[in-house]
């Protein structure tokens, strides 16, 4: 990444996705009561660790895919809430709009300066 906000961008995302890799790992052994919840931690962390590799490899080489396919995780991310509005979905959708902040903050590089009319 080029610029300050641009890289700002990649490493908060490269951040949250650590931190919500970590956190999944963790709740399929410590918090999942049920092999339902077990499947959908596991599901969630497969999603951050894609992401994470995604983040790393395409999305530095500035492929347009990757940059897209980042907000099908910050729609993951976003989508809990539907389990309940309760602290934990919160929490998600917080962080969800954190990543959406982040990933916004990369755009120029990824499809240039918009040029007005």
């Amino acid at each position: 990444m080029k610029t300050g906000l641009e890289k700002a961008g990649w490493i908060v995302l490269i951040v949250l996705n650590t931190g919500m890799l970590l956190n999944h790992v963790v709740a399929i052994f410590l918090v999942a009561t049920s092999a339902d919840e077990g499947r959908m931690f596991i599901a969630y962390a497969v999603v951050n660790a894609f992401a994470l590799l995604v983040l790393f490899f395409a999305y530095r080489a500035r492929q347009r895919w990757a940059w897209a396919s980042i907000w099908l995780v910050v729609l993951a991310t976003a989508v809990t809430i539907a389990y309940g509005i309760d602290t934990i979905g919160l929490i998600y959708v917080a962080v969800a709009g954190v990543m959406a902040l982040a990933q916004l903050a990369t755009a120029r590089e990824f499809f240039g300066a918009v040029r007005g009319i």
